[in-house]
């Protein structure tokens, strides 16, 4: 978004990695030199106060993999529907309009979507045995899910 209220977020966030605060406000991501950037956005928006924003499970923009017991994607239909099983919790349905597969798990789903994309665009399928994915070191992170 190219309005002010956008453009201080994003002024703001790339103050706050450029500066000393930046270990205490985030952590390393994959790599040496690479942090999350969801720290450093909430962190943004909130010296900006501008309040969060939780949408219900049923109506996310994006559903992330973590958790994910079961599921369907149809990308024919443009629906998505997740069934996570948080820690300690009853499963919850969760539906979005994009699925973000962290560190690309389930790996046959997202093989399964790659694959359909690719074929649409008159592309070759994945060829399994020479992909390598990145694995996230951040131990740490643990998804939350609001009540």
């Amino acid at each position: 978004e190219k309005s002010p209220a956008g453009t201080a977020v994003f002024d703001k966030a790339r103050e706050l990695y450029a500066g000393p605060m930046r270990e205490k406000l985030t952590y390393q991501y994959k790599h040496a030199g690479e942090y999350a950037d969801e720290p450093i956005f909430a962190a943004a928006l909130g010296l900006l106060g501008i309040p969060p924003h939780e949408s219900p499970p049923m109506h996310r923009l994006q559903v992330t993999t973590p958790n994910i017991v079961d599921g369907a994607i149809d990308l024919d239909l443009g629906e998505l529907q997740a069934v996570k099983q948080p820690a300690g919790g009853p499963p919850q349905v969760w539906s979005g309009a994009i699925c973000h597969f962290c560190g690309l798990a389930p790996m046959e789903t997202y093989f399964e979507l790659a694959d359909s994309l690719r074929t649409r665009a008159g592309l070759p399928t994945m060829n399994r045995a020479l992909f390598n994915p990145i694995v996230l070191t951040a131990s740490h992170h643990r998804e939350t899910v609001g009540h």
